[in-house]
């Protein structure tokens, strides 16, 4: 039995691990907060013709075009959620996740997504 040997050379990209500010001098804001207002801020450029989707704006924002398409779909929540989201301390937060918002969201009805939106508030808030 013959055994083969490849070598070729690979060019791997350092990871650059995102930092948390400690400074506490300025507001504080959960993650979640932070990714919705990414979201207006997406909408926005699409709106004003900066871009003209989701793909050039991942570009710029080095994230795929689902990402982008992710983060500005968090837009489709009620009102009322996006406003608690905004408005809530980090604390409040801390046990609802990115994943259950878009779950939300993915409801065509405020109704139903602010049905859902206190029953997880019952669980973790």
């Amino acid at each position: 039995m013959t055994k083969l040997h490849f070598e070729f050379p690979v060019t791997l990209k350092p990871v650059r691990h995102r930092k948390r500010a400690t400074d506490t001098t300025g507001p504080v804001c959960h993650h979640l907060a932070e990714v919705l207002i990414l979201g207006y801020q997406i909408e926005e450029r699409i709106e004003q013709d900066w871009a003209k989707d989701y793909s050039e704006i991942a570009a710029h924002l080095g994230l795929t075009r689902a990402r982008t398409a992710q983060i500005a779909g968090l837009l489709l929540l009620a009102p009322e959620i996006q406003q608690q989201v905004l408005e809530a301390s980090p604390d409040n937060l801390e046990q609802v996740t990115e994943h259950d918002l878009r779950s939300i969201s993915s409801k065509p009805k405020w109704s139903s997504q602010l049905s859902l939106w206190k029953g997880l508030n019952s669980l973790h808030l």
